[in-house]
Order: C-alpha cells, then sequence, then structure tokens
C-alpha cells in the first residue's frame, strides 16, 4: 500500500496549524484508516516543482492532506496532475475532515466548495485543533540539576515584603552593579564564583553524553560561571554565553568572556542547529508571555540535540506567596501545568527544572 501525507507551512485559512499538530493528526487518521503512514514533505504546496517531484512521478494508492484546505494552495499544473494520479485510481484523503474522495467529479465538487468550505468548517476545525493540542503529552524530562543548590540558600521572604519592594524591583529590572552585586533587597547581593556551580556542570556532561568538541550555549549566562565549569571538566568543549546584562559580561570569568555576547533571548545571533545543548537557568521567567515564547522557539531553534530550561513555579499558596515575596524580576508566575503547556505550545520537547520557595 503505496501512500504519500502531505502537511502545509502556509497559513490555511488565516489560520496556523503546527506542523506537529498536522503530522499527529495525519498519523492517527492513517491508524484509524489502516493505511500507511509516511510523511515525505513539509515545504509549501505552493511550488509546482516540489509537488510534481513528490508525487508525478511515483506510483502511488492513497495522498493523504493534512486538510482540504491544501487544495486550494495547489496551482493549475498541480491540480492538473492530482487528476491525472485521480484517473489512474489514487484516492485522496483528509485527516482534519476525515474524509476520502476517490472520483474527478467528487475533486471538482470539492474545488467549487472550498470557498464556502473554507468559512463553513473554520470554527469547526479550530474546536478540533485545539482539542488535539490539549491531548498532546509534554515529553520532556523533569531534571534535578540545580535544585540543591536553590534549597542550599536562606531567603528571609519577610525582608523582601515592605513599602521599598517596587523601588528595589525597578533597580533590579536594570541588571546592573545594583543586581549582580549591591544590596540583598535590590538582587544576589553580591554573585560569586563560590564553585556551586561545578556540580551542575558535571552532571549536564554526564546527562546529555557531552564530548570533546560538543557545543554549548547559556542564555542569560550572566558572569558565566556555569559556562566556566564546562570548560573546567573539559577544556575542548566550546561554550557560548548571551546576555542582556553588560555589567555582568564585564566581570565575567576570564576563561571564557571572549565567548559571551551581549544581546536578547528573543533574537539570537545564531545559526540553525549551531549547538549541541542549549540551556537557560533561572532566566525565561524574566520576560513576558509573548517574549518567553519567542525566546523557546528561538531555542528550538538554535539547538541540534539537547534543550535544558530551568524557570521558577509554584504548586501551594504559600509557595506562590513566598515567590511573589521574593522575586525582583520575574514577570510570569506559572504553575507546572501552565508551564507544561507553554512547553507544547512552543513545541519545545527538551528538559526542564522547576524550582520552588518552601
Amino acid at each position: 500500500m503505496k501512500t504519500k501525507s502531505f502537511i502545509s507551512t502556509s497559513k490555511l485559512n488565516d489560520a496556523y496549524y503546527p506542523q506537529k499538530i498536522q503530522s499527529k493528526l495525519i498519523k492517527l487518521y492513517s491508524f484509524e484508516n489502516h493505511l500507511e503512514f509516511s510523511l515525505p514533505i513539509t515545504e509549501q504546496l505552493d511550488s509546482f516543482d516540489i509537488f510534481e517531484k513528490q508525487i508525478f512521478n511515483t506510483d502511488l494508492e492513497h495522498l493523504i492532506f493534512f486538510s482540504k484546505m491544501q487544495l486550494g494552495l495547489l496551482g493549475k499544473r498541480d491540480l492538473d496532475i492530482l487528476r491525472s494520479k485521480m484517473n489512474s485510481g489514487v484516492k485522496l484523503h483528509f485527516a482534519l475532515e476525515t474524509d476520502c474522495i476517490s472520483t474527478l467529479s467528487e475533486l471538482e465538487k470539492c474545488m467549487l466548495e472550498l470557498k464556502l468550505f473554507r468559512m463553513n468548517t473554520m470554527k469547526e476545525s479550530q474546536e478540533k485543533l485545539e482539542t488535539l493540542r490539549k491531548n498532546v503529552p509534554f515529553r520532556g524530562r523533569k531534571t534535578d540539576f540545580i535544585t540543591k543548590n536553590h534549597l542550599s540558600s536562606k531567603r528571609d521572604y519577610q525582608s523582601r515584603a515592605h513599602e521599598e519592594k517596587p523601588r528595589y524591583a525597578a533597580l533590579a529590572k536594570k541588571f546592573d552593579e545594583e543586581y549582580w552585586d549591591g544590596a540583598r533587597e535590590t538582587g544576589y547581593g553580591g554573585y560569586k564564583d563560590d564553585g556551586r556551580w561545578e556540580r551542575v556542570a558535571k552532571k549536564m556532561i554526564d546527562f546529555y553524553n557531552l564530548s570533546s568538541g560538543s557545543a554549548i550555549l547559556d542564555i542569560g549566562c550572566g558572569k558565566g560561571y556555569l559556562l566556566k565549569e564546562f570548560k573546567q571538566a573539559i577544556p575542548s568543549l566550546n561554550v557560548w554565553g548571551i546576555d542582556i546584562s553588560r555589567y555582568a559580561l564585564e566581570k565575567a570569568a576570564i576563561e571564557i568572556k571572549d565567548n559571551l555576547t551581549l544581546g536578547n533571548a528573543i533574537s539570537l545571533p545564531f545559526e540553525n542547529d549551531a549547538f549541541d545543548l542549549v540551556l537557560s537557568n533561572m532566566t525565561l521567567h524574566n520576560l513576558e508571555l509573548p517574549d518567553l515564547k519567542e525566546s523557546i522557539r528561538e531555542m528550538n531553534r538554535v539547538s541540534r540535540q539537547h534543550k535544558w530550561i530551568g524557570v521558577e513555579s509554584y504548586i501551594t499558596e504559600e509557595q506562590k506567596w513566598n515567590l511573589m515575596r521574593w522575586q525582583l524580576t520575574c514577570e510570569c508566575f506559572f504553575t507546572p501545568r501552565e508551564w507544561e503547556s507553554i512547553f507544547v505550545d512552543c513545541g519545545y520537547e527538551g528538559d526542564y527544572e522547576l524550582i520552588f520557595f518552601d
């Protein structure tokens, strides 16, 4: 049974359907209809050359499209190819609408009704997509790289719950000297290389099987102490960091200072698939939600293998209250379930760790 399946990178009726969701729905449709699952193409179907190459000289029995909407992306020559294939007995399947057409008359009727079809089925399609999105499980693994460090620090939550807190938070959000090396009320109270990141680096090296020549990017690297420990553990590692704090980069560990870049998490100045491990430790929750999502998508883009995110979270009301009192720069306050939902929405399947304020 020879099949080919197609998903679209173009918007369908002004709606964007993530490619992962499209492929999952096609796979489910194939299974339920006893068809071979294949997904050979993810490019836009408005290119005749791509469509011709995929099906014109191929012995097929079934063509599976994500949606009937994709027929609207095909040009006249593409449709002629489709008609010739149907003349030879090929059946067309549409996973989103769970429909199949096998004759030219059905195809012509479908094309004539496509404009009306888009209008009438858009709401139903969106509802089906939303249901599917909610049921996609998050595949990332929970880790315990940094929790021990977090628990080793003593925090007086009440000390920050006073009338000066808004002013201190405004200073902290400049990520300048007051945040890194000023008073405890405005940040770290002196962020020093005290050796706490050595254990974390070694655990990550073992967990991700990093070796000579592996490339690592730390988003929100600060003074680069974690990257320094990576480099000390395996001198031949290629380590890179990016941070918005000019002050932190100026005070960075001398061993890796030349590999640190001033920049923003939502627009990483690196090529696609450039790193074996992309990590972000206690940084992304400092972004507003739209920027948070964009930064996660950027992590996906520059990673060719492993990804890890560490962020703050809460489960109980006490943890939430402590987090609200202690934080200075956090913009996103989410439960574990909410974090996983964001990861799914962004197509993130990397690992993560949540820290809690008990």
